[in-house]
């Protein structure tokens, strides 16, 4: 949720990391839609940081979107792999309780960052990212062992 993330908070492997935003800005500051239930779109968020900073701080915003698409880019292929993985070892008969729990704790991470939108708090969002590739990657040098 956006509330866990903002507070920097209900990860797995990570240290909880408030949001610098927190005691700044309210939802509505950036999120002028949220009374309609109007969705913003990027270049509006981006429009609105403008507005009350300057130029530079449109663009960093579209260096965070990017840096976390970057960081979806690495896990998300990782998350359809092992779980292709996992599903095809259950439909041998396989035993996969040592890869679930790595599994399960990279997807956690990344659910939690995706569902409260990582740019709310993209420091702590970079964590939780950065913990879900290794627990990813690790599975997968266990699924290759198995071979």
């Amino acid at each position: 949720s956006v509330k866990k993330l903002i507070y920097g908070e209900g990860g797995i492997g990570v240290s909880e990391r408030t949001s610098n935003k927190l005691d700044v800005l309210e939802c509505i500051d950036c999120h002028k839609g949220v009374p309609t239930k109007k969705r913003d779109t990027v270049e509006e968020l981006r429009k609105r940081c403008i507005e009350c900073h300057d130029q530079s701080y449109g663009e960093m915003f579209i260096r965070w979107k990017a840096k976390l698409d970057g960081l979806y880019k690495r896990v998300v292929p990782k998350i359809e792999k092992v779980k292709e993985r996992i599903r095809r070892i259950e439909l041998q008969g396989g035993h996969t309780f040592v890869y679930r729990k790595p599994f399960g704790e990279a997807e956690f991470n990344y659910n939690l960052v995706k569902q409260g939108n990582g740019v709310h708090n993209l420091e702590y969002s970079e964590a939780l990212l950065e913990y879900a590739n290794n627990r990813l990657d690790e599975v997968i040098r266990n699924l290759e062992k198995k071979k």
